[in-house]
């Protein structure tokens, strides 16, 4: 249908933005992570380096753990708001 190719036309523009000297980066502030969101992002863009800012998680909050990836996190002391995350392919 026109709107299934406009959405792959989409994901294809998206994929160009974020390709950079053979590495596929993004960044997102993501305002609240969930495994959930972390899916459908790596579900519809290919990247090897994800970062993440706004995870808002706290200290109390499970490890963020990510099939095929390597996951590095901030998070805020003190506060439940701020936080970063980095999200790196296993194998790169």
């Amino acid at each position: 249908t026109n709107g299934s190719a406009r959405i792959r036309k989409a994901k294809i523009e998206r994929q160009k933005r974020w390709k950079m000297a053979g590495l596929n980066i993004g960044s997102i502030n993501i305002t609240g992570v969930s495994l959930f969101k972390l899916k459908m992002i790596l579900e519809t863009h290919t990247v090897d380096v994800l970062c993440v800012q706004e995870t808002w998680l706290t200290s109390s909050t499970v490890k963020l753990d990510i099939p095929g990836y390597q996951v590095y996190e901030e998070r805020r002391a003190l506060d439940k708001l701020g936080g970063i995350a980095l999200l790196v392919r296993r194998g790169i």
